[in-house]
Protein backbone atom coordinates (compact mmCIF):
# COMPACT_ATOMS: atom_id res chain seq x y z
CA UNK A 1 0.00 0.00 0.00
CA UNK A 2 1.28 3.50 -0.82
CA UNK A 3 1.32 6.76 1.09
CA UNK A 4 -2.28 8.12 1.30
CA UNK A 5 -1.37 11.76 1.87
CA UNK A 6 0.01 12.31 -1.62
CA UNK A 7 -0.75 10.59 -4.92
CA UNK A 8 1.69 8.04 -6.24
CA UNK A 9 4.34 9.36 -8.64
CA UNK A 10 4.07 7.61 -12.02
CA UNK A 11 6.40 9.97 -13.85
CA UNK A 12 9.46 8.55 -15.51
CA UNK A 13 12.23 9.72 -17.79
CA UNK A 14 12.06 8.79 -21.43
CA UNK A 15 14.57 6.05 -22.17
CA UNK A 16 17.82 7.62 -23.27
CA UNK A 17 19.62 4.38 -23.98
CA UNK A 18 18.54 1.40 -26.06
CA UNK A 19 15.17 -0.25 -25.21
CA UNK A 20 16.50 -3.69 -26.09
CA UNK A 21 19.85 -5.34 -25.82
CA UNK A 22 21.82 -7.08 -28.59
CA UNK A 23 19.74 -10.25 -28.18
CA UNK A 24 16.41 -8.36 -28.48
CA UNK A 25 15.62 -8.51 -24.79
CA UNK A 26 14.41 -5.43 -22.89
CA UNK A 27 17.07 -3.54 -21.07
CA UNK A 28 16.53 -2.33 -17.46
CA UNK A 29 15.71 1.17 -18.72
CA UNK A 30 13.26 -0.26 -21.26
CA UNK A 31 11.55 -2.36 -18.60
CA UNK A 32 11.17 0.67 -16.25
CA UNK A 33 9.77 2.78 -19.06
CA UNK A 34 7.19 0.17 -20.07
CA UNK A 35 6.19 -0.39 -16.44
CA UNK A 36 5.62 3.33 -15.94
CA UNK A 37 3.68 3.50 -19.22
CA UNK A 38 1.63 0.50 -18.12
CA UNK A 39 0.81 2.07 -14.77
CA UNK A 40 -0.32 5.32 -16.40
CA UNK A 41 -2.18 4.14 -19.47
CA UNK A 42 -2.16 0.40 -19.89
CA UNK A 43 -3.68 -2.14 -17.58
CA UNK A 44 -3.18 -0.12 -14.38
CA UNK A 45 -5.78 2.56 -13.61
CA UNK A 46 -3.19 5.31 -13.79
CA UNK A 47 -3.86 6.65 -10.31
CA UNK A 48 -3.34 5.65 -6.70
CA UNK A 49 -6.68 4.24 -5.52
CA UNK A 50 -5.68 4.31 -1.83
CA UNK A 51 -4.99 8.03 -2.03
CA UNK A 52 -8.24 8.68 -3.92
CA UNK A 53 -10.33 6.72 -1.38
CA UNK A 54 -8.74 8.67 1.46
CA UNK A 55 -9.48 11.96 -0.29
CA UNK A 56 -13.07 10.90 -0.98
CA UNK A 57 -13.56 9.94 2.69
CA UNK A 58 -12.16 13.31 3.82
CA UNK A 59 -14.47 15.14 1.41
CA UNK A 60 -17.45 13.06 2.55
CA UNK A 61 -16.69 13.75 6.21
CA UNK A 62 -16.35 17.48 5.51
CA UNK A 63 -19.64 17.47 3.60
CA UNK A 64 -21.40 15.69 6.48
CA UNK A 65 -20.05 18.22 8.98
CA UNK A 66 -21.20 21.04 6.70
CA UNK A 67 -24.67 19.49 6.50
CA UNK A 68 -24.89 19.24 10.30
CA UNK A 69 -23.80 22.89 10.58
CA UNK A 70 -26.36 23.88 7.93
CA UNK A 71 -29.14 22.07 9.83
CA UNK A 72 -28.12 23.89 13.01
CA UNK A 73 -28.19 27.16 11.08
CA UNK A 74 -31.65 26.41 9.70
CA UNK A 75 -32.89 25.57 13.19
CA UNK A 76 -31.39 28.76 14.63
CA UNK A 77 -32.93 30.81 11.81
CA UNK A 78 -36.35 29.26 12.47
CA UNK A 79 -36.03 30.04 16.17
CA UNK A 80 -34.98 33.61 15.38
CA UNK A 81 -37.91 34.00 13.00
CA UNK A 82 -40.30 32.78 15.71
CA UNK A 83 -38.80 35.21 18.21
CA UNK A 84 -39.05 38.04 15.68
CA UNK A 85 -42.70 37.18 15.03
CA UNK A 86 -43.45 37.26 18.75
CA UNK A 87 -41.63 40.57 19.08
CA UNK A 88 -43.65 42.01 16.20
CA UNK A 89 -46.90 40.85 17.81
CA UNK A 90 -45.86 42.37 21.13
CA UNK A 91 -44.88 45.63 19.41
CA UNK A 92 -48.24 45.78 17.64
CA UNK A 93 -50.05 45.21 20.94
CA UNK A 94 -47.95 47.93 22.58
CA UNK A 95 -48.77 50.31 19.73
CA UNK A 96 -52.48 49.58 20.12
CA UNK A 97 -52.23 50.18 23.88
CA UNK A 98 -50.33 53.43 23.31
CA UNK A 99 -52.92 54.60 20.79
CA UNK A 100 -55.72 53.87 23.26
CA UNK A 101 -53.81 55.65 26.04
CA UNK A 102 -53.41 58.70 23.80
CA UNK A 103 -57.15 58.71 23.05
CA UNK A 104 -57.91 58.40 26.77
CA UNK A 105 -55.52 61.25 27.57
CA UNK A 106 -57.13 63.48 24.91
CA UNK A 107 -60.58 62.69 26.33
CA UNK A 108 -59.37 63.48 29.87
CA UNK A 109 -57.89 66.80 28.71
CA UNK A 110 -61.12 67.68 26.91
CA UNK A 111 -63.17 66.77 30.00
CA UNK A 112 -60.87 68.83 32.23
CA UNK A 113 -61.24 71.82 29.89
CA UNK A 114 -65.03 71.45 29.99
CA UNK A 115 -65.01 71.33 33.82
CA UNK A 116 -62.70 74.36 33.97
CA UNK A 117 -64.88 76.36 31.58
CA UNK A 118 -68.01 75.43 33.52
CA UNK A 119 -66.32 76.36 36.79
CA UNK A 120 -65.15 79.73 35.41
CA UNK A 121 -68.60 80.49 33.98
CA UNK A 122 -70.26 79.51 37.24
CA UNK A 123 -67.87 81.72 39.22
CA UNK A 124 -68.49 84.64 36.86
CA UNK A 125 -72.26 84.13 37.13
CA UNK A 126 -72.11 83.98 40.93
CA UNK A 127 -70.02 87.16 41.03
CA UNK A 128 -72.42 88.91 38.69
CA UNK A 129 -75.37 87.82 40.86
CA UNK A 130 -73.55 89.02 43.95
CA UNK A 131 -72.82 92.37 42.30
CA UNK A 132 -76.47 92.69 41.24
CA UNK A 133 -77.63 91.77 44.75
CA UNK A 134 -75.33 94.36 46.32
CA UNK A 135 -76.46 96.96 43.82
CA UNK A 136 -80.11 96.10 44.42
CA UNK A 137 -79.61 96.16 48.16
CA UNK A 138 -78.00 99.58 47.90
CA UNK A 139 -80.81 100.88 45.73
CA UNK A 140 -83.41 99.44 48.05
CA UNK A 141 -81.65 100.93 51.04
CA UNK A 142 -81.52 104.29 49.32
CA UNK A 143 -85.18 104.08 48.49
CA UNK A 144 -86.09 103.37 52.11
CA UNK A 145 -83.77 105.87 53.64
CA UNK A 146 -85.39 108.82 55.23
CA UNK A 147 -83.45 111.89 54.43
CA UNK A 148 -82.93 114.52 57.12
CA UNK A 149 -84.83 117.01 55.07
CA UNK A 150 -87.82 114.70 54.98
CA UNK A 151 -87.66 114.12 58.67
CA UNK A 152 -87.75 117.79 59.54
CA UNK A 153 -90.84 118.35 57.38
CA UNK A 154 -92.72 115.63 59.19
CA UNK A 155 -91.62 116.88 62.59
CA UNK A 156 -92.94 120.35 62.03
CA UNK A 157 -96.48 119.40 61.54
Amino acid sequence: MSDTTTPANYQTQFVVGPMTGAGGNLTVQGRQFLLALWNRTGGAPGYDISFEVTQINIALSTAQEAEVDAQKGISAAATAQGTASQALTTANQAQTTADQAEKDAQTAISDAQDVLQTSLLTSALNKARADISISNAGALAMARTIWPSQTSVFNQV
